[in-house]
């Protein structure tokens, strides 16, 4: 069915071919998510999942959206209690290309003070759209319950007074 391999550092490389796909997904699995912040750092998995897409080293937010474009690719991010979540799905022809642009935004993100002052805006909305709906104040509350003060018992999204205090001192000594 598929196979794994144990990189050095750790890193374990799954692969799971699929002969009838015509593309092809890359996935990079973090194995650190909203259940390993401190209370000061809640929401900030979250947060930094966001700002890669904003800049890096290289790159500026619209050349890394442009590039994903240009060859077609389509992205994804997520971040769970568990875990945050990359994936890009390409042709085979430019799985190369688009694994290199997203090892860019992953090892070298630029937390540019301007952009992270806009994105720290996006996710505020965000978490505000989560306290509008009931489902999600549900799964909060359940969590809270279930939990107490453990980690897990908290928002993924954080809070926006913690999300406004993220600067980029802060999110490079967190992405570090």
């Amino acid at each position: 069915m598929g196979s794994s391999v144990l990189l050095p550092g750790g890193a374990v490389l799954l692969s799971v071919p699929m002969p009838a796909a015509h593309a092809v997904t890359l996935g990079v699995f973090l194995r650190s998510g909203s259940q390993d912040e401190s209370q000061a750092t809640s929401g900030i998995s979250h947060f930094i999942e966001h700002m890669v897409f904003k800049g890096s080293e290289r790159y500026t937010a619209f050349q890394i959206a442009s590039l994903f474009d240009v060859i077609g690719a389509s992205v994804d991010a997520f971040t769970t209690k568990d875990l945050v979540a990359f994936t890009v799905k390409v042709l085979p022809e430019y799985f190369t290309t688009a694994a290199d642009l997203l090892a860019e935004m992953l090892l070298e993100p630029a937390f540019a003070p301007e952009l992270t002052a806009l994105e720290q805006e996006v996710v505020v909305e965000e978490i505000q759209e989560a306290l509008d709906t009931p489902e999600d104040r549900l799964h909060d509350a359940f969590a809270a319950r279930i939990y107490g003060g453990h980690p897990r018992g908290r928002p993924i999204l954080g809070t926006p007074e913690l999300v406004r205090s993220y600067g980029p001192d802060v999110l490079r000594a967190q992405h570090a």
